[in-house]
């Protein structure tokens, strides 16, 4: 063996690990690179020790000898033979040595993953009388879900694309809950015999686009077939909404899920804002600084609307002005009708402990940064600042609320103790594990009574069903009933105050006898159009004169104008009559009284 070939054998191992590594997210691609670039550098190795006649004789014995190593076939008497005593002679015996073992474990490797492709696409079609789920990727949050699904007829399919990143301790996971794993796109997925089916897809990959894509080529390909096709797209994005909204969706049951707004909803139906108030006042600290801030003083701002009751809303962090800025724009009818106070410095600075002095009676705090680390850092801070405020008895204590990813950790903070084993009392919120089930996403108790609140207010002769497909036909529709069922309780304890239990029967049988008073029930219309009001605004909604809808109802057949985000219902509830006879629409004022006259159903079949 000359220097020559020496050369040529490490370039190809450089190359060959070159493109195994830029093609690392496709395992069957890498592990075939792999396979070929040590044949052909063994090709190399092989080549000048077959003595064979001519050179294509010689290269076709090469080639043969080659194969012939994949099976442990080959003659290692070319090797046996070479004493190793220059340098080159020992690193060719090392390497050639080292290359029959590892050619045939690759080509093992590589076979069996075409062999798991096949043997999974056969498990796919004897998934006869069995509910399917396919999941689009694997990552934390489809393994959290997939591992909780309680049916026993069931196949769990993961996708792995050619664009995924591969987490092997994640993959690994896969078996352990008897899943299949298929190199595919959840589009590309053939699924047969279809009828009376049910399939439930999971678009939930980290790449946000691809969910959209791949959400609206299901919707395409499946909404005329005749079965149960549930499709749940993680997506954040109010753009995604509305291109999704717009699209034929047939018989296929479409469901945006947006994180951010779920862990708010989640933690505000868990730990309502109406508890450890002062004098009345709900006053809520919030610091955050990623976009799930913007959802919490959105859902804040309309949830916190109670009868008899004020809200106010501090904003800390120095990211707090351009917070600002963005709901005067996106939002201008909040900054001007609502209590806020934005304050724009550190947690640790002079002037936000200044700010804070000066406000008294903070009840509920919310610490939601990126960083869990961060979070425990300034509940920490903040529980022994609420304490040393309180300068009669250094006893104050807030709730204090902090977003914790990682369940074990959350876990462990909620058992937070001193050196003198003193309670720090967090609550902690927003773990993958508590957000990320099946039930939760697919038919939670707020779910449940969202679909209920949409049946009361559809008082169409048609079927449930019907008035259901109506329910999931726009993501604006489910988020609207959201969250008037998440403000039900709210609107109980306000009218129970001190007589709220945690008995939930005992509260709706005092709440019936309660609401006979034409005074309460009249109370609780006018609160339930305040909370409507504060909820169009957080969703960008101003109001409009009456004297301008003419301008546009023409070309909108509508007096709310949905493009323009105008309605004139956004007024005081003592307008209403004026807004109805201008638009000739009498049901606005007596609308909010349904939902009322129908609150003890619907919370009393939450019960059973």
């Amino acid at each position: 063996m000359n220097f020559l070939n020496l050369f040529f054998s490490i370039l190809v191992l450089i190359i060959t690990i070159f493109f195994v590594k830029i093609n690392s997210k496709n395992m069957k691609r890498s592990i075939f690179i792999l396979l070929l670039g040590l044949l052909v550098l063994l090709f190399i190795l092989i080549f000048p020790f077959i003595n064979s006649g001519n050179l294509i004789s010689k290269i076709i014995a090469t080639i043969i000898y080659c194969i012939q190593t994949i099976t442990f076939n080959q003659d290692l008497s070319l090797v046996g033979n070479i004493k190793a005593v220059h340098l080159k002679e020992w690193l060719y015996v090392c390497l050639t040595q080292t290359l029959f073992l590892l050619i045939p474990l690759v080509t093992t490797t590589f076979l069996l993953s075409l062999i798991d492709g096949v043997v999974s696409k056969i498990k796919l079609c004897l998934s006869v009388n069995k509910k399917i789920y396919i999941f689009s990727q694997i990552n934390e949050k489809t393994l959290s879900i997939a591992s909780r699904i309680e049916d026993k007829k069931k196949t769990i399919i993961f996708l792995v694309n050619k664009d995924d990143q591969i987490d092997y301790a994640l993959s690994s996971r896969v078996k352990y809950i008897k899943g299949i794993k298929m190199y595919d796109e959840a589009s590309n997925i053939k699924l047969r015999n279809l009828k009376n089916k049910e399939i439930t897809f999971y678009l939930f990959s980290s790449n946000i686009n691809h969910n959209l894509k791949q959400a609206i080529e299901i919707t395409n390909k499946y909404k005329d077939e005749n079965s149960s096709i549930n499709l749940f797209v993680l997506t954040p994005n109010n753009a995604d909404r509305v291109v999704l909204d717009s699209m034929d969706k047939g018989n296929l049951k479409l469901v945006i899920v947006n994180e951010n707004e779920r862990i708010v909803y989640q933690l505000l139906n868990n730990k309502p804002l109406y508890l450890e108030t002062i004098d009345n006042k709900i006053s809520v600290l919030l610091i955050s600084n990623n976009v799930i801030e913007l959802e919490f003083i959105k859902a804040i701002t309309w949830c916190g609307q109670l009868i008899d009751y004020k809200l106010s809303i501090t904003v800390l962090g120095e990211n707090a002005n351009s917070i600002k800025e963005y709901i005067k724009i996106n939002c201008p009818e909040l900054i001007d009708n609502y209590d806020y106070k934005f304050i724009p410095y550190s947690i640790y600075s002079e002037k936000a402990k200044t700010e804070l002095d000066k406000i008294k009676d903070i009840n509920y705090v919310i610490v939601a940064n990126d960083d869990d680390n961060l979070n425990i850092e300034y509940s920490l801070f903040l529980r022994k600042y609420f304490i040393n405020q309180d300068k009669i008895s250094y006893r104050r204590s807030p709730i204090i609320n902090v977003m914790i990813k990682n369940g074990e950790i959350a876990k462990q903070v909620e058992l937070l103790k001193n050196e003198k084993n003193n309670s720090y009392n967090f609550n902690t919120f927003g773990s993958i594990k508590n957000i990320y089930y099946e039930n939760y996403i697919l038919d939670c108790r707020l779910e449940t009574l969202a679909k209920e609140v949409h049946l009361s207010y559809d008082r169409s002769n048609d079927s449930i069903e019907t008035k259901l497909k109506r329910f999931y036909e726009k993501e604006y529709s489910i988020k609207s009933s959201r969250a008037l069922a998440l403000h039900l309780n709210y609107k109980m304890y306000s009218i129970l105050k001190d007589e709220y239990s945690t008995d939930e029967e005992k509260n709706i049988l005092l709440f019936k006898e309660k609401i006979k008073d034409e005074k309460v029930f009249n109370k609780l219309m006018r609160n339930e159009h305040d909370r409507w009001v504060a909820y169009m605004r957080t969703q960008g909604y101003k109001s409009i004169d009456v004297n301008e809808i003419k301008k546009y109802k023409d070309s909108t057949n509508s007096y709310i104008h949905y493009l323009a985000q105008l309605h004139p219902c956004i007024v005081p509830f003592d307008d209403l009559p004026m807004v109805a006879k201008a638009i000739k629409k009498d049901d606005i004022c007596t609308s909010d009284g349904y939902i009322i006259k129908n609150m003890v159903d619907i919370l009393s079949k939450d019960l059973k």
